[in-house]
């Protein structure tokens, strides 16, 4: 046990004790001269030097002892209790744990669940979390140094983000039999939902853009896939037709800007294509990310965020003559890793293969703030002092 500060610089601060003790130092008692007729013929003898003296020492302790308490609550003092050896296990809502809720070496251990807050464990199990990586993350940062560790978890993990699970302990990582949960229904395949708007100069590409939509749905079908919604919300339009609701993705094939609906369905979440010329007024906007060059012209395609939303920008004049990819069977699969986001990482693994390892550093021990204590140490302190200080002053007056 010991008791540590956040912030030990703001000890500088004592220097301040100096003040009250020179306050006392030079203080002089109010004193009246009185001038007595029968002495005034006596020879005046020569004083002694007065020393030094401190009349109020307690009120002068209080004082400098209040001061301190002050500077020292500034500091930030913080309690470290005793290392706490309880050990803990967590067990991954879905695990059965039934084959080692009888090991001795887990009877006395503390029992939770995998998941916010780490409940208790017992009764009802929570909703598996989707967050399982985080969550072993934050419990390592939480328990004491010295607290082992043990989690339980079903043969097929899920929670994870794409990065090892590395800790600052050692972990008893036991894998076990997944509990029988009801069957989720799949959910069904979406496509996203597409709407082009073109001019009169750009229609001839519009009509390359739209075959693309459309043989991407008919290749997922080709595959087995589930039948897919139809990705053409309509056909082709002139600019001035609205969006029909429910729709994804718009591609503006034209050198105007886009109206101010369809700039806050932007910004509102939704995902445009469009040429560069119409782009010319966001200068303002986060810089543009590159994401595909084509190797036969000089046309490129940039993203950028607007609002929650989306936008893709072809650099380029958009004709066949500068996108000749439009001409490939393939630019169905290009446009579509175009209009779709990169992948999230696999959130799920077999559990044997993603054991936490054992490589931060130890999480500095957790310590509780002093705060409330001292702000009543101050204000005990100070009643003290203003009895002391009141009780001098009617003494002095009587």
């Amino acid at each position: 046990m010991s008791i540590g500060l956040l912030f030990p610089a703001a000890l500088t601060a004592l220097a301040a004790l100096a003040l009250p003790l020179l306050i006392h130092l030079t203080r002089r008692s109010d004193r009246q001269l009185m001038t007595f007729a029968a002495l005034r013929w006596l020879r005046a003898k020569e004083r002694a030097r007065r020393r030094l003296r401190i009349d109020e020492w307690v009120l002068l302790a209080l004082r400098l002892l209040l001061l301190a308490a002050v500077v020292v609550l500034l500091a930030q003092p913080v309690w470290f209790a005793a290392g706490n050896a309880q050990p803990w296990v967590v067990v991954v809502p879905g695990a059965d744990p039934d084959a080692l809720a009888d090991d001795p070496a887990l009877r006395a251990a503390d029992w939770h669940w995998l998941a916010p807050g780490f409940p208790a464990f017992g009764g009802a199990a929570p909703q598996p979390s989707r967050e399982a990586a985080s969550l072993l993350r934050e419990l390592d940062a939480t328990l004491a140094p010295t607290q082992p560790l043990t989690v339980i978890v079903p043969e097929r993990l899920s929670g994870l983000d794409g990065e090892r699970i590395v800790l600052g302990r050692a972990v008893d990582w036991h894998v076990v039999a997944a509990l029988a949960l009801p069957a989720a229904t799949a959910p069904a395949a979406m496509t996203p939902t597409v709407a082009i708007r073109h001019d009169a100069a750009h229609a001839a590409i519009s009509r390359y853009f739209a075959a693309a939509v459309n043989a991407w749905t008919a290749g997922d079908d080709d595959r087995g896939a589930e039948p897919s919604p139809p990705s053409l919300a309509i056909a082709p339009a002139a600019l001035d037709v609205a969006l029909p609701a429910g729709t994804d993705w718009l591609l503006w094939l034209s050198d105007e800007a886009p109206p101010a609906a369809i700039a806050s369905w932007l910004a509102d979440g939704g995902s445009v294509l469009r040429v560069a010329r119409t782009a010319t007024a966001d200068a303002d906007e986060d810089a543009a990310v590159e994401i595909w060059r084509s190797q036969q012209t000089t046309t490129w395609l940039s993203a950028q965020r607007r609002g929650r939303g989306r936008m893709l920008i072809v650099h380029g004049a958009p004709d066949v003559a500068q996108l000749p990819e439009v001409l490939h069977p393939e630019f169905a699969l290009l446009l579509r890793s175009w209009l779709v986001p990169p992948a999230r990482a696999p959130a799920q693994a077999m559990a044997r293969d993603v054991a936490p390892t054992h490589g931060l550093a130890a999480w500095p021990a957790h310590g509780k703030l002093l705060h409330d204590a001292m702000l009543w140490l101050i204000i005990a302190l100070w009643l003290v002092e203003r009895i002391l200080a009141s009780a001098r002053r009617k003494a002095a007056r009587a």
